[in-house]
């Protein structure tokens, strides 16, 4: 497990779901203040905040933020 640069985890979830940007305003001001308090790592592949959010770079969490 490695951690990953906060941009770089926002690239590689824009890429594997680039519908994010469409995501209301607000959702996107909360989530970023919610992503500041805890470093993004790489497991397997994939990006994890951590236990309770699925991958930020997976179409599970495209789903969690209701593309």
């Amino acid at each position: 497990m490695r951690f990953v640069h906060p941009l770089v985890a926002l690239a590689r979830a824009l890429v594997a779901a680039p519908r994010l940007v469409l995501v209301r305003p607000s959702l996107n001001a909360f989530l970023a203040g919610y992503f500041r308090k805890f470093p993004v790592t790489e497991a397997g592949g994939r990006l994890i905040l951590h236990s309770h959010l699925p991958p930020i770079d997976s179409p599970a969490y495209a789903r969690f933020v209701r593309l």
